[in-house]
């Protein structure tokens, strides 16, 4: 029910046909991928060193949560809230030609202060992997997301 109500109230956000265009330079890079994996791989790293998670700045910075507009996201830097962070994902991978929107499923969970957290199911055609890029910044590694007291300090 809780999950419901936050894909209502964050609905997934749809594929723009143009990107900023140093997004786009992303894209040309990803397209280049050997592999979903690999794609998937190059397109955690690239979100994950532009920016960040953080739990103060959750707070801090809560009417940033409602924007939407793609260009804008993209030319911040340093902290993004989770759901920015699943829709930039979500468009690099997309963009990249290796996934389709179908192989990319947004997952809700609650972490360790008791706040709704957002993370993606990537399936690799022979597996599912999960893509946290947000709880990076805490040690959270590629295959694994955020939940319950899993959140390392």
């Amino acid at each position: 029910m809780i999950a419901a109500l936050l894909s209502w109230l964050f609905p997934k956000n749809k594929i723009p046909d143009k990107i900023p265009p140093a997004m786009q330079l992303v894209v040309e890079e990803l397209k280049k991928s050997k592999s979903k994996e690999e794609c998937l791989k190059k397109a955690f790293a690239v979100i994950t060193s532009k920016y960040g998670g953080h739990k103060l700045k959750t707070y801090i910075l809560i009417w940033r949560i409602f924007t939407a507009d793609l260009e804008k996201i993209w030319r911040w830097n340093g902290f993004l809230h989770c759901i920015h962070f699943i829709y930039l994902m979500r468009v690099l991978l997309i963009k990249s030609g290796h996934f389709k929107d179908k192989d990319i499923k947004r997952k809700w969970t609650l972490v360790c202060y008791f706040s709704p957290h957002s993370y993606l199911d990537i399936n690799l055609g022979n597996r599912t992997i999960h893509a946290d890029p947000w709880g990076r910044a805490y040690g959270i590694k590629l295959g694994d997301y955020t939940h319950g007291f899993h959140l390392h300090s």
